[in-house]
C-alpha cells in the first residue's frame, strides 16, 4: 500500500545513503542534474510483512498518474545503497554534507533515527493479569506440590528458577509472576518466603520431588503461555516507517534490514532527475 510522507525540497545535487555513513563511503551514491525543487515523499508499506518494501521522491511537477507510469521507465544507478543502520534515505546533498562535515553528527543522526520510529502505547498490555484463569493455574500448581511434598520434608524447595519463568512467560514478566506466586506460597505454607534454588546436599528422594514439582512447573506454565496473546506482552507497540526530516531529507527503515539496496531514477524530457526510488525488495 502507497503512503504519503510528506514532502522535502531538493537542490541539483542528491545523496543516496544511509545516514551513518560519511561522505565518500563506497556503497553511498551522489546524483548530479537533479531537478530542484519540491519533491513528494512516498513509500510502499508491505501489510503482510509489516515493513517498507520501497520509497521514491517524485517533483511536484509530476501528477500521481504520471508518477505511476514513471515506475515502469526508471533506469538502476551503477552505485549500491548500502545499509549497516537499517535506515537508508534521500537526502539533499548540502544538508547532508553539513551534518558529515568531519563525522556523523550524533544528535542529527538520533533524531532521524526517532523520526522514524513510532511509538504508540498497548492498550492489552498486562490484561492477562486481571484474567481469573491465570491465577487459577498457579493454584493449581500449589495444590499439585502439596500432594508430593509435606512440611515434614523440611525442604524449602517449592519455588522454580527464576530462568524456568523468563523462558516461558518473557523477561518483562518474570519478577511480577515470581512475587505472585512467591506469596501464594507463603500463604499455603509451602515457603518461607524465600526464593531457593536446588542445593547439592539434599537427599535422592528430596531431588526426586522438586524434579516432580518441575516438571508440573513447566507444564502448567505452558499452559498459560500458550493463553496469552502476544499482543499482550509488550506495554508498546513499535513501528518503523518512513520519515521526512528537516524539510531535506526522506528516510526509511531499509526493507529487511542491513545489506545493498538499488536505487532507481528517472530522467524528465530535459534529462534532468525528478524521480529517485529506493528498492528494498519485491511484495510477494
Amino acid at each position: 500500500m502507497i503512503r504519503n510522507a510528506g514532502t522535502i525540497t531538493l537542490g541539483s545535487k542528491v545523496m543516496v545513503s544511509d545516514p551513518c555513513y560519511n561522505l565518500g563511503t563506497w556503497c553511498q551514491g551522489v546524483l548530479e542534474n537533479v531537478l530542484p525543487g519540491e519533491y513528494n515523499c512516498s513509500y510502499n508499506f508491505d501489510e503482510n510483512e509489516g515493513r517498507v518494501s520501497y520509497m521514491y521522491v517524485s517533483h511536484n511537477s509530476l501528477d500521481e498518474k504520471t508518477v505511476r507510469n514513471i515506475v515502469a521507465y526508471t533506469e538502476a544507478e551503477d552505485f549500491e545503497v548500502g545499509v549497516d543502520s537499517g535506515m537508508a534515505g534521500i537526502y539533499d546533498y548540502d544538508y547532508y554534507a553539513a551534518h558529515h562535515k568531519d563525522d556523523l553528527d550524533k544528535e542529527w543522526y538520533e533524531n532521524v533515527y526517532n523520526a522514524t520510529k513510532i511509538i504508540q502505547p498497548n492498550e492489552n498490555y498486562r490484561k492477562f493479569m486481571s484474567e481469573d484463569w491465570f491465577f487459577t493455574i498457579i493454584d493449581n500448581y500449589i495444590e499439585f506440590v502439596k500432594t508430593i511434598i509435606k512440611p515434614e520434608d523440611n525442604i524449602n524447595l517449592y519455588f522454580p528458577m527464576l530462568s524456568d519463568i523468563d523462558a516461558i512467560m518473557g523477561c518483562s514478566h518474570t519478577l511480577e509472576f515470581a512475587d505472585i506466586l512467591k506469596e501464594k506460597l507463603k500463604a499455603a505454607n509451602l515457603s518461607d518466603g524465600e526464593i531457593m534454588s536446588v542445593s547439592e546436599d539434599i537427599t535422592a528422594d528430596q531431588k526426586a520431588l522438586v524434579a516432580m514439582a518441575d516438571v508440573k512447573f513447566e507444564s502448567m506454565m505452558k499452559r498459560a503461555r500458550n493463553k496469552i496473546p502476544c499482543s499482550q506482552l509488550w506495554p508498546d507497540y513499535v513501528s518503523y516507517l518512513a520519515a521526512t526530516i528537516d524539510d531535506k531529507a526522506f528516510v526509511s527503515p531499509s526493507g529487511f534490514g542491513d545489506g545493498g539496496y538499488i536505487c532507481n531514477t528517472h530522467k524528465n524530457e530535459d534529462n534532468m532527475i525528478d524521480f529517485i526510488e529506493i528498492f528494498f525488495y519485491d511484495e510477494v
